[in-house]
C-alpha cells in the first residue's frame, strides 16, 4: 500500500512540475512588465515611488505604488538571472500555489488520479494569463489564505489562522490592489458559518463560537494590517477606490469577465462544468 501511495505521489508531483514548465513556455510580455522593471530599478536605488516620474502629462502627480515590493523583487531577479527572471518568478509562484493545492487535497487526488489529470489539462486556460506581473502574488496569497481558513474549519483548535495578519501585511506590499481579499474571506466564511443547512449535496455546517471569534478577531486585525506599507491607510481603501477607474476596468485583462463566445474562454466553462458534474454525481 505504501508503495502505491508513493507511486501516486511521484505521479502527482511530476504532473505539477511538467505542467508548470509547460506554462512557462507561454509567458507573455506586456508593457506593464517594463514599468515594473523600471520602477523596481528606481526604488532599489532611490526609495519608494510616491510620485509619477516617468510620464510627461502626469509628472509629479501622486502615484500609488501598491506593488512596490513585487517590483523591487522582479528587478533584482533580473539583475541575477537576466531575462530568465520571468521563468524563475513564474516557476516559484506556480510551485507555491500547487504546493498548497496538493497539501490540502492530496488524499482526494490520490483516490482520483484521472480527475486530477483532466483538471490539470483543462487548467491550461492559464497560458493566456502567464505574465511577469504581480497578480500571481495574489494567487499565492489567496491560496495560503484559504489554507489557513480551512485549517480552522477542520479543527477549531488550529491557530494557523493567526498568520493571516502577517500574510495581509505582505500582501498589501506585494499587490496592494487585492490585499482586502484576506479579511473579506474571513468575514465571508464567518457569515456563512452562522447557518446550518443541507440541500442535496450542498451543505453548510454552523461554526463553533471559538471559530467565529477567531475569524472575527483575525478579520478586524487584518483590516488594520493593510495599512502597514509606505502609503499607510490609503492602501486600505485603494482596492475599492481603484474599482471606480473605468480605464483600468476596461483595459486590464484579468478584470474582464469571461465570455463564452471567445474560444480562449471556452475551456474555462468546460473545466467548471466538468467539476460541477463530477460533484453532483
Amino acid at each position: 500500500m505504501k508503495k502505491i501511495i508513493n507511486n501516486r505521489k511521484f505521479l502527482l508531483i511530476s504532473l505539477f512540475v511538467c505542467f508548470s514548465l509547460f506554462l512557462c513556455t507561454f509567458i507573455f510580455k506586456e508593457s506593464d512588465y517594463f514599468w515594473h522593471i523600471k520602477a523596481g530599478e528606481y526604488m532599489t536605488n532611490k526609495g519608494i515611488l510616491t510620485k509619477d516620474i516617468f510620464s510627461y502629462s502626469a509628472f509629479g502627480k501622486y502615484w500609488m505604488s501598491h506593488e512596490w515590493l513585487f517590483e523591487v523583487i522582479i528587478y533584482n531577479l533580473k539583475r541575477l538571472f537576466g531575462n530568465y527572471n520571468m521563468i524563475i518568478y513564474i516557476l516559484i509562484s506556480i510551485g507555491i500555489i500547487y504546493y498548497y493545492l496538493y497539501k490540502y487535497n492530496k488524499d482526494k487526488m490520490y483516490k482520483n488520479l484521472l480527475f486530477t489529470l483532466i483538471w490539470i489539462i483543462l487548467s491550461s486556460i492559464f497560458i493566456f494569463y502567464i505574465q511577469c506581473r504581480p497578480h500571481f502574488c495574489s494567487y499565492i496569497m489567496l491560496s495560503i489564505s484559504m489554507y489557513l481558513i480551512y485549517s480552522l474549519i477542520k479543527d477549531e483548535k488550529s491557530n494557523k489562522i493567526y498568520f493571516m495578519p502577517i500574510l495581509t501585511i505582505l500582501w498589501s506590499n506585494l499587490h496592494g490592489g487585492s490585499s482586502n481579499l484576506g479579511y473579506l474571506l474571513c468575514f465571508f466564511v464567518l457569515v456563512v458559518g452562522l447557518f446550518n443547512f443541507k440541500y442535496n449535496k450542498i451543505e453548510a455546517k454552523r461554526l463553533s463560537i471559538i471559530q467565529i471569534k477567531k475569524l472575527l478577531l483575525v478579520g478586524i486585525i487584518s483590516i488594520f494590517c493593510t495599512s502597514i506599507n509606505p502609503h499607510g491607510f490609503k492602501m486600505t481603501i485603494y482596492p475599492y477606490t481603484n474599482m471606480l477607474d473605468n480605464t483600468m476596468i476596461s483595459s486590464i485583462s484579468e478584470w474582464a469577465p469571461t465570455n463564452i463566445n471567445k474560444i480562449t474562454h471556452t475551456i474555462f466553462y468546460i473545466r467548471n462544468n466538468y467539476i460541477i458534474y463530477i460533484n453532483i454525481l
